[in-house]
């Protein structure tokens, strides 16, 4: 499993210290399971797959893909988790916010305005 770990790791592109911060543990414990010196326990398992979306299977057997798949719910559940914790001035709180409030009508104009933004990102690429 540490080789396991430490490819999550580089995958991520996280050092040890954000790694271990992230799953609340030192830097030198994860650099420890990383070189086979000690086994993670079921908890630090559980939390490597809910925090950074691991299929348990492939981390502690190989099998299977590295990532869980996540359906359109759970990733709007996130979001929204996301935004609860986040304060007044968050930029994405704020984004999310303003489209809740918009009218269908607005909508349209936005996405309307995303086509040409895209179209000219794609006409400029093309000269």
């Amino acid at each position: 499993m540490n080789t396991r770990i430490k490819a999550l790791r580089n995958e991520l592109a996280l050092s040890q210290e954000d790694f271990a911060n992230a799953i609340n543990l030192s830097r030198n414990f994860v650099w420890m399971i990383e070189k086979g010196e000690r086994e993670p326990s079921d908890r630090t398992i559980s939390d490597i797959c809910r925090i950074f979306h691991v299929n348990e299977l492939w981390l502690r057997t190989g099998e299977g893909s590295m990532f869980q798949e996540r359906t359109r719910e759970v990733e709007i559940a996130e979001m929204t988790a996301k935004y609860f914790k986040a304060d007044d001035t968050d930029f994405g709180y704020q984004l999310a916010r303003i489209l809740n409030e918009v009218s269908d009508d607005e909508i349209e104009i936005l996405y309307k305005v995303a086509e040409r933004w895209v179209d000219n990102i794609r006409a400029a690429k093309n000269d």
